[in-house]
């Protein structure tokens, strides 16, 4: 009696971990199924809300809160930091289900998984650049909507930052007083990057450049331009503040 106890113990272990390992969810219909992910999400479980809206998609694709449940599943990849997937599942969402009135919270899911995405201004910007076209296009196409209004301030962090990144290489041309160079990379960020809180930097070197190499017309010419399209910015109120003489000293 005793051996055959001592043999059965392995399989009463394998069968009670097969049975640990049973999802939760097992056995629920499509209904109990999202409701069981919707709980699991607003817990912030956001693990095993990813599984059961995952199997909801794939057993139950016609369900009525499956466009819901593919939204929600975008949003719990991004709580968990996986931008990459967040953004293929806002995206999906939006290309199988374009009408649907949750298309403007997958679109601002977008928007905000490549923002996450985007790194600092020295590196590679393509995560900016796809931030950036993706709030575009949702305060575009959903203008007055709150979604829109959001993206429109990722928009305009994901602006400053390509800006930035122009300034920052017109700057070190600037150090090594190659003004032509930096020049060249200021003038990309005054044309490209308006509105950006690096075009009244950008001028202000341009105009401490010219003012260094005694260019005093083009000097002048910079000094009004920054006062005159940026007159509450920083740096205008320095110019102010110095009379001018900014940069004059090398």
């Amino acid at each position: 009696m005793g051996q055959l106890l001592r043999r059965a113990l392995p399989l009463l272990a394998l069968l009670g971990a097969a049975c640990s390992s049973t999802p939760e969810y097992q056995g629920l219909g499509a209904d109990g199924l999202f409701r069981w992910s919707e709980d699991r999400f607003a817990e912030g479980d956001f693990g095993d809300a990813r599984d059961g809206y995952e199997q909801l998609i794939f057993m139950y694709p016609a369900h009525d809160s499956i466009v819901r449940a593919r939204l929600n599943l975008g949003w719990a990849y991004f709580e968990d930091k996986q931008y990459v997937t967040a953004a293929a599942e806002f995206s999906r969402l939006i290309e199988r289900h374009p009408t649907n009135r949750l298309v403007p919270e997958a679109s601002l899911g977008m928007c905000r998984s490549y923002s996450a995405l985007s790194p600092i201004p020295q590196r590679d910007q393509t995560f900016t650049q796809q931030a950036l076209a993706s709030c575009s296009n949702l305060i575009v196409d959903y203008p007055g909507t709150p979604e829109a209004e959001q993206a429109r301030q990722v928009r305009d962090d994901m602006v400053d930052k390509l800006a930035n990144k122009e300034y920052l290489r017109g700057e070190f041309y600037f150090r090594r007083k190659l003004w032509d160079s930096a020049n060249v990379y200021f003038q990309q960020v005054l044309a490209i990057y308006p509105q950006s809180a690096a075009a009244p930097r950008a001028l202000l070197k341009m105009y401490e450049g010219y003012t260094i190499i005694g260019y005093e017309e083009e000097a002048a010419e910079t000094r009004d331009r920054l006062l005159s399209q940026y007159p509450e910015s920083p740096e205008a109120a320095l110019l102010r503040e110095e009379g001018g003489s900014v940069g004059e000293s090398g």
